[in-house]
């Protein structure tokens, strides 16, 4: 069983809470975080990154609906990346 902190808080499932925390403890947890959480993180934004943004063009929609998925797909790779780096 994996008992790494990292692996049992909510800021290594959801990094974007992270911007909105100003103390040192949520700061420290980010810094600990074990590297299988870290590559799990990348993989699973980048591949939501690359599901989206192969639907784009998998069937006909509005322009409206494939700027909205690609602006999706696009966050999703930066935070990947996001997550990879720090």
């Amino acid at each position: 069983m994996h008992t790494h902190p990292c692996c049992r808080s909510f800021i290594s499932v959801w990094p974007l809470t992270i911007l909105h925390m100003q103390d040192e403890s949520s700061k420290a947890a980010t810094a600990t975080q074990c590297m299988s959480c870290k590559v799990t993180g990348t993989v699973v934004y980048l591949s939501c990154s690359g599901y989206l943004g192969a639907q784009v063009y998998a069937r006909p929609m509005a322009k409206v609906h494939r700027y909205t998925m690609v602006g999706f797909a696009a966050g999703f790779a930066i935070m990947g990346v996001a997550h990879a780096v720090t």
